[in-house]
């Protein structure tokens, strides 16, 4: 049998450098087949002393492999050089089985040729991919982009070009995902992960960091423009509308970008980075993309510090309700009043409710919040009426998770039940959007909520889909106009236009409609000619908080006794 001599070999320094490889190592006289050398990782995952394992061929050792089959592939290693991986199981010395990745090369030595095997335990390499992979989609988890980014770095200090790095999250997914299911919902994370990499080169990282977040490596740019150009195809890649159960889905998403060297030399702060541009991208609509800049590191941490007073403002009581009442147009009367979020903060002062809302989506917070408004208002209005007060309906405004989690009709009878509020004075106020997101999920909510005797209002109409057709397939009882046509009123026609035909087609349906934003006698002139039914607005008081309301229901009990209407008390 031939044996592999040190000089042979190309000397002992080659077969040490293999004797400490990180993987198994096979030597084979092509002639014969025979195994000349091994090393010793592969001897102790084999469990063959080095005498026992050159007195054999690979063939011995490959389970379920014919001589044909081993002559046939020594044959193509000699003919093409090499032979790419292929998956085989391997005979241990207690005859167990091993399964191996082995690549196969033809390498040369000073009188003749060797084929070289390397060979890697399939079992380590799947332990591997787990560990660095996402499992859904396959693409590279957070550890492994971050080690691929600190390369690509490395490389392009090394010939000064640049790295781009891309966050792209989609929108809306979290809806969509609890509309749809969890099960198509990852199917679409898969197919978003499939247009991203059918975007890139090959020789691009793509990622997924969590959830609905991916992230892209672009090494060796020579200018910033290529990145926007990557940027604008992700983009128009996602403007095809995605197949789930069936459905068409259509999702956006926002890209943020960051370059080194410019905006930073390590993969972390990249990232993070890139990540802050993305959120800007998002607030300044769908289908965005935004490079960063120092002054959105600013802006981020403004908004660290908000995220996290936000978590602890809960326990420490910061967050309070204010009301606005809604108005009869025709007799003025009080008839309803509309909960609204408040955060007194003592280091940001007193925080609007689309902010806190905003915020509360972000950090995951918004369904304790929002079950902490509907408990609270249900139980303040309830008070109100024990006492007597002329409150009619209590408004409360619900964000789309909010409605869209299962059983929520559950939730609202529990609420009702322990605050004792009749389910006739309770009003929920939806936006158009939220609705459509589960139509068919929305539809059944509705009914179980209308069973109940809670009415059900749409919000900020006319701002949305604004569709016939939707407004008779779903159960509602009210249309708010929103205050950007009456806003309008008396000064652009078609503002005027738009409303006349909102209340006709309300009308028509058998719904109320409520104008927002009134400021002005006129404006309210204007809309008891076109028959709008009720209205709210600065004209008849900004929301205040509890204690102030329930002096304004007092006064308003007062006038119910003796017949005046509301502002006409200074007349």
């Amino acid at each position: 049998m031939p044996e592999i001599r040190p000089a042979a070999a190309g000397g002992t320094r080659c077969l040490a450098l293999l004797e400490q490889s990180a993987d198994g190592v096979l030597l084979l006289d092509p002639a014969t087949e025979r195994i000349l050398w091994a090393n010793g990782r592969l001897l102790r995952w084999l469990g063959y002393t080095r005498e026992e394992i050159t007195s054999l061929t690979e063939g011995d050792l490959i389970a379920t492999e014919g001589s044909a089959v081993s002559l046939e592939r020594v044959q193509r290693v000699l003919r093409e050089g090499m032979i790419p991986v292929q998956l085989c199981c391997y005979r241990c010395a207690d005859g167990s089985l091993r399964e191996m990745e082995a690549s196969r090369s033809l390498v040369s030595r000073g009188v003749g040729r060797l084929i070289m095997v390397n060979l890697r335990d399939a079992a380590e390499i799947r332990r591997s991919y787990v560990s660095s992979n996402d499992t859904l989609t396959g693409l590279p988890n957070r550890s492994l982009l971050l080690e691929r980014l600190d390369g690509e770095i490395a490389r392009a200090k090394r010939w000064g070009r640049l790295v781009a790095v891309m966050v792209l999250n989609l929108d809306r997914f979290r809806f969509v995902n609890d509309a749809l299911g969890n099960r198509l919902g990852d199917l679409i994370l898969c197919a978003a992960a499939g247009r991203l990499l059918g975007v890139v080169r090959g020789s691009d990282t793509v990622g997924r960091l969590a959830g609905d977040e991916f992230a892209v490596v672009l090494g060796g740019l020579r200018d910033v423009r290529a990145a926007d150009i990557v940027a604008r195809k992700i983009v128009g890649a996602f403007e095809e509308h995605f197949q789930a159960g069936g459905q068409d889905v259509f999702l956006t998403g926002g890209i943020g970008i960051t370059v080194y060297p410019r905006d930073g030399d390590d993969g972390e702060t990249l990232l993070r980075y890139a990540g802050t541009a993305m959120r800007h991208a998002k607030e300044r609509g769908r289908s965005n993309h935004w490079f960063f800049t120092p002054d959105l590191g600013a802006a981020v941490s403004e908004s660290i510090r908000l995220d996290n007073a936000l978590r602890k403002a809960m326990e420490r009581e910061e967050f309070l309700l204010h009301y606005q009442p809604e108005v009869d147009i025709v007799s003025r009367r009080i008839v309803g009043l509309e909960a609204l979020l408040r955060w007194r903060s003592p280091e940001f002062g007193l925080v609007g409710p689309e902010r806190v809302v905003r915020l509360a989506e972000e950090s995951g917070l918004i369904l304790t919040l929002g079950d902490w408004v509907l408990e609270r208002a249900c139980e303040q209005h309830a008070v109100w009426l024990r006492e007597g007060l002329p409150g009619g309906r209590m408004a409360v405004n619900l964000s789309a998770r909010q409605f869209h989690q299962p059983k929520f009709e559950e939730k609202v009878a529990g609420i009702l039940a322990r605050t004792g509020l009749d389910a006739g004075f309770l009003e929920l106020e939806l936006t158009e959007s939220l609705l459509m997101q589960d139509a068919a999920g929305a539809v059944r909510t509705l009914r179980e909520l209308r069973n109940m005797g809670v009415r059900i209002a749409v919000d900020d109409f006319g701002t949305g889909y604004s569709s016939l057709s939707y407004l008779k397939r779903f159960p509602l009882d009210k249309l708010k106009i929103d205050q950007t046509f009456i806003r309008d009123l008396g000064v652009d026609p078609d503002a005027g236009t738009i409303t006349e035909a909102v209340v006709g087609l309300a009308h028509t349906l058998r719904l109320r409609t409520v104008a927002e934003g009134v400021e002005n006698e006129a404006q309210l002139e204007f809309l008891r000619a076109l028959g709008c039914d009720e209205a709210q607005g600065y004209f008849f008081g900004r929301p205040v908080p509890a204690a102030d309301t329930e002096r304004i229901l007092q006064a308003e009990a007062g006038r119910l006794k003796t017949g005046d209407r509301w502002l006409e008390r200074d007349a």
